[in-house]
């Protein structure tokens, strides 16, 4: 394949930002915001480990669709972690019908009712740079 980029092309040549990528470009994607989610059932952390038929990874994930368009979920023995789709989440919120408020009441309330918790859930934002996660 030709190198056009370290070449002239005919009279035209590659400008400076050829080859350039820039932090935190969505590359045509969707605004990808990413949330945690925990819930506790008598004193005791939810497992969202599970990858069976019908457990509450599966039953929590399937709640929060109704408010938020995910891309990306991992569960683990006291939470998850959620990538959804900022331009077009619902957060549930009476007030505000979006997630820039930060209340995701509706979505927590829907969540704890699916998987049959009797304490509470939470749904708080996450920080990828700051947490120092990253996504294998």
């Amino acid at each position: 394949m030709a190198d056009v980029y370290s070449v002239s092309v005919g009279a035209t040549t590659v400008g400076a930002n050829a080859r350039v990528a820039k932090a935190n470009y969505a590359f045509g994607t969707p605004n990808l915001k990413f949330v945690k989610v925990a819930a506790v059932n008598s004193a005791a952390a939810v497992n969202f480990s599970a990858e069976t038929a019908n457990s509450n990874f599966y039953k929590a994930l399937n709640a929060l669709q109704g408010f938020a368009e995910i891309y990306w979920a991992d569960g683990g023995t006291e939470g998850f972690i959620v990538a959804y789709n900022e331009n077009t989440a619902n957060s549930g919120s009476a007030a505000t019908p979006s997630v820039s408020n930060g209340s995701w009441g509706a979505a927590e309330a829907a969540i704890l009712a699916a998987i049959g918790a009797d304490t509470s859930c939470t749904i708080t934002a996450v920080d990828l740079a700051t947490n120092g996660l990253s996504i294998d």
